[in-house]
């Protein structure tokens, strides 16, 4: 089972930055490399990883795992191209990147799915291809995965039922059925804290976090976020991904956009220290985020010149068009409209030219559309929303169609354009009932409190085991201490020391022997009588008066026995090597 850590592994590294840590990579890596018998494994699927994590560059990750993948097709060794294009899938940043190949690999996947025997692969390849459709909002086929995991799965339990309930409520999310979604969420949790595995206990809550912050629920996934927080080791990095994501949640909680710039501070010394590139970069982008929306652009300005003056360049260098969305806010709030102007041109003739993704499209012209209302101009302002609210209905993101909707209808309203001012209305508030249904649906509240209670009820009974295996172990060093002192008792007479310490050993056995005997037998004691003092007291004092005469007895027949042993100068043990050799001549008589 432990086949499925390193691709869950990959996913945490999705665009949610929900990473696990290098040591589980390496793991997981060698567990495969033993199921697979694949001599290339680790140089592949980690060097790919490696390429994003540490160096952010997703083509030579690409052109490894591509390069790999061609390899095992041209071979026909289905069970690695399996496994191989599934981490392809899982990886960060390559099935969003290279599409045609993405399609293509998808494609091979579903032709290959028959011809997969190995029962733990064929569940890494409905996992793996479930989480893509996901990411592509296809429903019916994550539905479809979904089910052939459950099925494959259905005798199993534990840390496979995690994963068979994080597929059904993605499943169920795409299909915007976000109560069953977070029905199968919650019923994962608790199989998670059921089996205390770290590291589903660490998934399932990042799974569960994210989802709250997607329906804009950021109380909650802070709640969840901070609970991950504790089971992550504060030296992974994982642990600091989810710190970012921490703060990213404190941003948008708190209504000023305010967060704890020194967390943030760790977050970047962390990454230097160990040079991993891609969390350098996902930090910078939230501090950069935080600022703009808070229109800080300045204040960002300042801390990067007097902080961060070589990241501020190498920003510049790798990332020219984000500089330039960041120089156009500095000069607005700077008093430079024209120069403000001047690099949302730049900006906008630069994603005309690279095909550039509906986010950033979304992005851009949500901000410049807010630059232009600030600077007065109306149609402009109307022009780019429009462009905004058309990227952003391509990703499907209820969130920010319900920003860029809200942009249009005020702007609509504003400029008393009735027709268009009521469309956008509907619009609106058709996009809120969709973003609050989460918030104010009763069934969500009460299916929380159930699984808050459950959770509660089996850390309770865990706590219970738990403290019932350190007693266990504490009675089993008692019992090996009491066994140590009557063989420390017997080596005294056979060694021939004093008297007086034989007696002692002797007293001190006997002390230690009933008394263990009287708290073995005491919860039991307790559970015959109810707890009932009367009943406590006259079983007590039948069990004292028939165990002290036997102990004193005992003590007496046995010390005076060892004693005699030593005075008489015996020995207790005698070992006659006659016998042996009488035994082996007997043996090899002829006949």
């Amino acid at each position: 089972m432990r086949l499925f850590i390193l691709l869950i592994a990959i996913l945490l590294s999705n665009i949610s930055c929900r990473i696990a840590t290098v040591e589980q990579q390496n793991l997981s890596c060698k567990v495969c490399s033993e199921v697979l018998n694949l001599s290339t494994f680790q140089g592949a699927v980690l060097e790919a990883y490696t390429h994003i994590q540490f160096n952010d560059d997703w083509r030579s990750a690409d052109s490894l795992l591509r390069s790999t993948i061609q390899r095992f097709k041209s071979s026909l060794i289905i069970d690695s191209l399996v496994y191989f294009s599934c981490a392809y899938l899982t990886l960060p940043e390559l099935s969003g990147n290279n599409l045609l190949f993405t399609k293509e690999l998808v494609m091979e996947l579903e032709r290959s799915a028959s011809s997969v025997k190995n029962p733990q692969l064929q569940a890494i390849l409905h996992f793996a291809l479930n989480h893509y459709y996901y990411h592509t909002f296809d429903a019916l086929k994550s539905f479809n995965h979904a089910h052939k995991l459950v099925s494959l799965n259905a005798m199993e339990a534990g840390d496979m039922k995690v994963l068979e309930h994080i597929a059904l409520g993605r499943a169920h999310e795409r299909a915007i059925d976000y109560k069953s979604a977070l029905k199968n969420f919650l019923e994962g949790y608790y199989i998670a804290e059921e089996i205390q595995i770290t590291f589903y206990r660490s998934f399932i809550l990042g799974v569960l976090s994210d989802f709250y912050n997607r329906n804009n629920l950021h109380e909650k996934a802070y709640e969840y976020k901070l609970v991950s927080l504790d089971l992550l080791a504060n030296d992974s990095i994982s642990y600091y991904f989810s710190l970012l994501h921490k703060l990213e949640y404190v941003r948008k909680i708190n209504k000023d956009g305010t967060f704890n710039l020194s967390e943030f501070k760790e977050v970047v010394n962390y990454s230097k220290r160990f040079s991993i590139k891609r969390l350098s970069v996902y930090a910078f982008a939230f501090l950069r985020t935080s600022f703009l929306d808070a229109n800080k652009a300045p204040e960002l300005y300042k801390l990067y010149s007097e902080q961060y003056p070589e990241e501020l360049e190498q920003f510049k260098i790798i990332d020219s068009d984000n500089y330039f969305k960041f120089m156009a806010a500095y000069h607005e709030f700077s008093g430079k409209p024209d120069s403000a102007e001047y690099y949302f041109q730049k900006v906008i003739k630069a994603y005309s030219q690279s095909n550039a993704g509906f986010g950033n499209i979304y992005s851009l012209y949500l901000r410049y559309g807010d630059f232009k209302v600030r600077m007065g101009d109306q149609k402009l302002a109307l022009k780019a929303y429009l462009l905004s609210f058309e990227a952003v209905n391509h990703l499907n993101n209820t969130k920010h169609q319900l920003i860029a909707a809200k942009k249009l209808k005020d702007i609509y309203v504003a400029s008393n354009q009735g027709n268009e001012a009521v469309q956008f209305i509907q619009i609106f508030h058709s996009l809120q009932d969709r973003a609050d249904s989460l918030q104010h649906d009763r069934d969500i509240v009460k299916m929380e409190l159930e699984n808050g209670a459950q959770i509660l009820q089996l850390q309770k009974r865990l706590e219970t085991e738990q403290l019932h295996k350190v007693h266990q172990n504490q009675y089993n060093l008692i019992a090996v201490f009491i066994g140590l002192v009557l063989f420390i008792l017997l080596a005294a007479v056979q060694l021939h020391v004093p008297i007086w310490i034989i007696r002692t050993l002797g007293f001190l056995f006997f002390i230690f022997l009933f008394e263990f005997f009287i708290i073995k037998l005491d919860k039991q004691i307790h559970h015959l009588t109810h707890e009932v003092p009367w009943k406590l007291f006259t079983l007590k004092v039948v069990l004292f008066s028939m165990l002290l005469p036997l102990h004193h007895w005992l003590e007496k027949i046995v010390v005076h026995y060892l004693v005699e042993k030593r005075a008489s100068g015996g020995r207790l043990i005698k070992f006659n090597f006659q016998i042996i050799s009488d035994w082996f001549q007997k043996w090899n008589k002829p006949g």
